[in-house]
């Protein structure tokens, strides 16, 4: 599963229904990637991948730690 932002526009109680769902998301064996620049999310989430642009027109590089992650969203 793919999220392309909007968690910006929850209040903090819809937003905690949405980290209750990605939490039984991850708990059940999905993988969930976030695009995301809410503090919050961003201080749960164990793995994260930049996306840094290079000199290249339309060229960029991915970096990222741990690669593989199997820490819960959050505790």
């Amino acid at each position: 599963l793919f999220l392309d932002e909007g968690f910006g526009t929850l209040d903090e109680e819809n937003l905690d229904r949405v980290l209750d769902s990605l939490q039984k998301l991850t708990a059940d064996g999905k993988m969930v990637g976030i695009i995301t620049h809410v503090d919050r999310l961003r201080d749960l989430i164990p793995t994260e991948i930049a996306v840094t642009p290079t000199s290249q027109p339309g060229s960029s590089t991915l970096s990222g730690l741990p690669a593989i992650s199997a820490k819960p969203l959050y505790s």
